[in-house]
């Protein structure tokens, strides 16, 4: 602070401090612990405000250099940044007159708090924007008093006046800029009358082109959450609301479907605070807590839905072991989780996840103190009801899985502890199919309330009689023993699109196959599988409707392509809008096609409302093609589409087909009624000839598999034995047809699912801590020898081979003697 020459201002050190550091400092502060936001108002809710609050030390700053040296120093810019800071100065002066009385009376006793405390800073933090204007006022007042220079000119140069005003104009359109949205979503939400429909979709249009998305989201959050501008609050009453807060008051049921009308995801995509929480929030160093971004109460736990992202929650390993068997074109694999707590409160992990295609989970374990512990399986509301008794009343250790959707799931363990992690395990028994080979696709989380790390590494096994090949170029080696694998790390955002195709597994007529069904409750305990191509002949209409929201906006000149190939059945294409839909011929797809904006979440209720009715009014001869993306909210009104989906005495048949991997409200809502039949298939950008064999693979029917008990193995060489997953699948097969089209639980079909351990739309899986919670819940966990296993090494050892031919061998002769008897 030594000048050569007098100084300008009389103590430059002192003003130095008050002018430049006081006010910076308290931008910082802010910056890093949001005390106002998380109390008041939101003072920096954009970059645009730090800088506009930046500019008042700046030129403070920029007065104290100009004092202590030549008057040359002061360039136009430097008039126009100081006619920047009596705006921006000026208006956070108004803002925080009402906080600056009542810090100017808290600031004698700041200093009796403790020290290592925040509490003792917010009075002085308080009054920077109060010491920053008078500082700035008083360089204004030396800069025009002081005269007479070396070069005989002043300081503050007349001509000068014009870049000032130019600097003041130039914040005053930026203020306006950054607080448009901001004041728009505001007003809008003030004066919409978001029960009305119309009003909705006037509200959303508005919102897309002119709010703010930040915001919105913070009002679905709850007033709590949600926190005024600068300007919004001076505006709302001249800053003089100094205590609670004063944002509108919402419906935010209303508003979380605004939102997803307007930005086309669900509201909670984002923590809230991942933005305005800054690095030590205030409010979590006040209460104590260790982590950052999320949420740390949690009101879903228990429940059915996944709800925000958890504080300290998150995976912390992934195992995924996989064996193919190639006769039976069946993969068992399993998903080891570990999940690690690092908040202050135990936690309940919970996931929504999409299985391959086809696939059931048939198995579920999970460790407790060291120990494997293995699931009972039942109907879906008693494991339900052991859950919950346990987890909200008892808060021990269970795990729980349950079927939500065409092959997706939801799982939920508790608790987490602090500071400790929590093992699970799940079995998946797959089908492999595809177009030319068979295909193995990896589960994929698509809704969860914990976080994955980016670095995060799935540690992938497969292993197969034969060689197969991954979508990420590597190739399985070769084994010893036999057969092929592949082993290693898959980072956490490459692992979702992996696939393992088979070459030798190519589609054709499959060989038969037999198993001994371990669960027989008869004398016929070995079952034989052959495959048949399906009889199901071709649907002689198809009524496509198209999702038209954001979500698949990179896929818009893709469905145009196939939409404008599509084949004489195609008699009706439904596109997705705000209002409804617009219903089209194949031949005005072009020119409808324009409407189809892709912006936004739109409701497909009404479209395949529409779909239905035209599909029954066909006589059954039409099915439907349902092009879609995420449907993370549930709309209402869909008391018609399900209404004629239950009453309908053949219902139509819904090809499901996602572009996108993530949540599905509507398919779940449909998926109870067993009217949806999921896509086989997930497609790819990349792949250039799907275009023209689209719509083969939608319109192709699977080929059927036929099942026949018999008392001994079957004697023919053709036929092929497998592992006991070819009885587990064939049990889920018929859980599903026995599912398909009806509104009332089936008992023997649920205790199917059970005897089968596998978690069907009518049975769920449970793990208590216990012997006495099962008890109680009347439930039995499995016997573990029953539990399938992954075998050590891609085929069986020679010795297996041997048994498993002298045990056949022995049954035959057997046979034999008794026939003679």
């Amino acid at each position: 602070f030594v000048a050569s020459a007098p100084h300008l201002f009389k103590w430059p050190k002192t003003f130095f401090v008050l002018g430049v550091i006081w006010p910076a400092t308290t931008i910082l502060f802010e910056l890093l612990t949001r005390a106002c936001t998380s109390a008041i108002f939101d003072p920096l809710p954009t970059w645009w405000h730090i800088a506009l609050a930046s500019s008042v030390p700046a030129a403070n700053g920029l007065a104290w250099w100009i004092g202590g040296g030549p008057p040359a120093r002061f360039k136009p810019w430097g008039a126009a940044l100081r006619g920047a800071a009596w705006i921006s100065g000026s208006l956070y002066l108004a803002v925080f007159a009402a906080l600056s009385a009542l810090a100017v009376v808290a600031l004698p006793f700041s200093f009796a708090l403790p020290p290592h405390g925040l509490q003792g800073l917010l009075a002085p933090m308080t009054l920077g924007p109060l010491v920053g204007w008078l500082m700035l006022a008083r360089s204004a007042f030396r800069l025009r008093e002081v005269r007479g220079c070396d070069d005989g000119r002043g300081p503050v140069d007349p001509s000068f006046t014009r870049f000032a005003f130019g600097g003041a104009a130039a914040a005053l359109v930026i203020w306006a800029g950054a607080e448009f949205a901001i004041l728009r979503t505001y007003s809008l939400l003030r004066t919409s009358k978001l029960e009305d429909k119309t009003h909705m979709l006037a509200t959303t249009r508005a919102l897309r082109a002119q709010g703010n998305e930040d915001l919105l989201r913070a009002f679905c959050f709850g007033s709590e959450v949600a926190r005024m501008s600068p300007l919004a609050r001076l505006l709302d009453g001249g800053g003089l609301q100094t205590f609670g807060n004063t944002t509108p008051a919402v419906n935010e049921r209303l508003v979380r479907e605004l939102f997803y009308r307007a930005y086309g995801e669900p509201f909670d995509a984002v923590a809230p605070t991942a933005r305005s929480a800054g690095l030590f929030p205030m409010r979590d160093r006040l209460a104590g807590s260790r982590t950052g971004i999320g949420a740390g109460w949690d009101p879903q736990r228990g429940g059915d839905a996944i709800g925000s992202r958890m504080k300290g929650l998150s995976m912390h390993s992934s195992r995924i072991d996989w064996h193919v068997d190639e006769p039976s074109r069946l993969a068992y694999g399993e998903w080891t989780i570990e999940f690690e707590n690092a908040h202050d409160n135990a936690q309940e992990a919970r996931c929504q996840m999409l299985l391959p295609p086809g696939g059931v989970v048939s198995r579920v374990t999970l460790w407790v103190d060291g120990e494997e512990r293995e699931a009972a399986f039942a109907a879906k509301a008693k494991v339900k009801a052991a859950y919950r008794q346990v987890v909200t009343v008892e808060k021990r250790d269970p795990v729980m899985v349950n079927s939500i959707g065409p092959d997706c799931i939801m799982m939920q363990c508790f608790p987490v502890l602090p500071g400790g992690q929590m093992k699970m395990r799940m079995g998946i028994t797959a089908p492999l199919d595809g177009a030319a080979h068979a295909e193995l696709l990896m589960p994929r989380i698509v809704e969860r309330n914990f976080s994955i790390s980016a670095q995060l590494e799935h540690n992938l096994w497969v292993q197969c009689a034969s060689t197969f090949d991954l979508s990420s170029g590597e190739k399985a080696a070769a084994q010893k023993s036999g057969g092929a694998a592949w082993q290693g790390g898959i980072r956490q955002d490459a692992f979702p699109s992996i696939r393992v195709t088979f070459p030798s597994m190519k589609s054709g007529v499959q060989p038969r196959v037999w198993t001994e069904d371990p669960f027989a409750d008869g004398q016929e305990r070995f079952l034989i599988r052959e495959t048949r191509d399906s009889n199901h002949p071709p649907p002689a209409e198809l009524i496509v409707v198209v999702d038209t929201s954001r979500s698949l906006a990179s896929w818009r000149e893709k469905i145009r392509e196939w939409l404008a190939s599509a084949p004489g059945t195609v008699s009706t294409i439904l596109l997705t809008t705000d209002e409804g839909f617009l219903e089209t011929a194949p031949s005005s797809i072009l020119g409808s096609w324009e409407s189809a904006m892709f912006v936004g979440g739109i409701d497909n209720g009404p479209a395949l409302q529409r779909a239905a009715s035209l599909a029954l009014s066909s006589g059954g001869k039409a099915e439907i093609i349902w092009l879609h993306g995420p449907q993370p909210f549930e709309f209402g009104g869909l008391a018609a589409l399900e209404q004629t989906v239950e009453r309908a005495s053949t219902p139509p048949v819904i090809h499901a087909l996602a572009f996108e991997l993530g949540v599905n409200r509507l398919l779940e809502r449909l998926h109870r009624h067993g009217s949806v039949l999921p896509a086989r298939a997930r497609f790819s950008v990349s792949e250039k000839a799907l275009p023209k064999t689209f719509w083969a693979t939608v319109t192709t029917p699977l080929p059927t598999h036929e099942y026949q008990r018999v008392s001994t193995p079957p004697p023919d060489e053709a036929a092929v034995r497998t592992s006991d997953q070819l009885a587990r699948y064939a049990a889920y097969e018929r859980v599903l047809r026995t599912f398909a089209g009806t509104r009332e639980i089936d008992e023997e079909a649920a205790n199917i699912a059970a005897r089968y351990q596998l978690v069907t739309p009518l049975s769920g899986a449970v793990v208590l801590e216990t012997r006495a919670q099962y008890e109680q819940a009347g439930l039995k966990p499995i016997d573990p020898s029953t539990a399938p296993q992954i075998p050590k090494g891609s085929v069986p050892e020679p010795s297996v081979v041997a048994l498993l031919a002298l045990g056949i061998s022995a049954s035959l002769t057997m046979r034999r003697r008794e026939q003679k008897a």
